[in-house]
């Protein structure tokens, strides 16, 4: 197979100083792609290193990508320094292990930066990506957006609603060539393990490296890029999708809490589950089965 190559391309990629917005960064400018960075830590050396090793063309706009004003900004430099804007990758986030009973403003300050910012960027992107019938837009999500996590329900609220933006903008874009889809990566990076007890003795920490989970947020952004409206988990050199699926569940006309009680197991059986292609197929398909149409 030929190298899936970045020429001409420009890629916005926010979170991009360190983990795993850095080993996407890195395999970008390998494969060709102009860069537009995002980090609130200095980028400078970055900047240097992608130009030096990979003769990269690298534009950076520091600050908090949770805020909409540079969210705007980055959109702004990627058309003014290079004309176009291909990709975005919307890395930047993080969360900490944050009890229900923390201050509230914690909440907000969480859905800011993981869910707000991100929305913001997509919107601000999508005009351009519209208009040249082309894009690709990367969201982060996580396994604990999708599963839980004790202690984390600022966290995992944030990234859960990431899961439902990505399928909807996905829906959204299909007709404009535009592809989006959620990656949640298991990479133990400073941010991902600070503060929930993952240490340097635990052996899957070599294995989950941010430099194996990049492949896969570079081909979800490449052209090639083969779905839309996905959730992909990638980590540990394994890369699988997550969906949702619908049970056949227990259909009753009559239906009593007590008819429902009595086969909750049909409820969770997951013989025969159904996965959507959106949500009104959600609703229809079951509806007109159990109407008997």
């Amino acid at each position: 197979m030929d190298e899936l190559r970045f020429d001409d391309q420009v890629v916005v990629i926010t979170g991009a100083r360190r983990g795993i917005g850095k080993a996407y960064a890195e395999v970008l400018a390998a494969r060709g792609a102009k860069l537009v960075l995002n980090a609130l830590g200095p980028l400078g050396e970055l900047v240097a290193d992608l130009e030096g090793r990979f003769g990269a063309q690298v534009a950076a706009l520091e600050g908090d990508a949770g805020d909409g004003a540079i969210c705007h900004g980055l959109v702004d430099l990627a058309i003014s320094r290079f004309g176009r804007i291909d990709a975005v990758i919307s890395n930047a986030g993080g969360g900490a292990l944050t009890p229900i009973d923390a201050p509230e403003d914690l909440f907000a300050h969480q859905l800011q930066v993981d869910t707000v910012g991100p929305f913001i960027l997509s919107r601000a992107v999508w005009p351009y990506m519209k208009a040249q019938g082309y894009g690709r837009i990367l969201l982060t999500t996580s396994t604990v957006g999708v599963y839980g996590m004790a202690q984390m329900a600022h966290y995992a609220a944030a990234k859960g609603a990431i899961v439902g933006l990505a399928s909807a903008l996905g829906h959204e874009g299909a007709p404009d060539g535009i592809k989006v889809n959620a990656i949640a990566p298991n990479a133990t990076t400073v941010g991902a393990t600070s503060g929930v007890g993952v240490t340097n003795a635990d052996p899957w920490r070599a294995m989950c490296t941010a430099e194996v989970v990049a492949p896969a947020g570079a081909l979800l952004v490449h052209r090639d890029c083969p779905v839309n409206g996905e959730l992909i988990n990638a980590g540990g050199g394994r890369v699988a999708r997550i969906f949702f699926g619908n049970t056949a569940g227990f259909h009753d006309s009559a239906l009593t809490m007590e008819s429902l009680l009595a086969n909750w197991d049909r409820v969770e059986a997951q013989e025969g589950y159904f996965v959507p292609g959106d949500a009104m197929e959600s609703g229809n398909v079951w509806a007109r089965k159990n109407a008997g149409f």
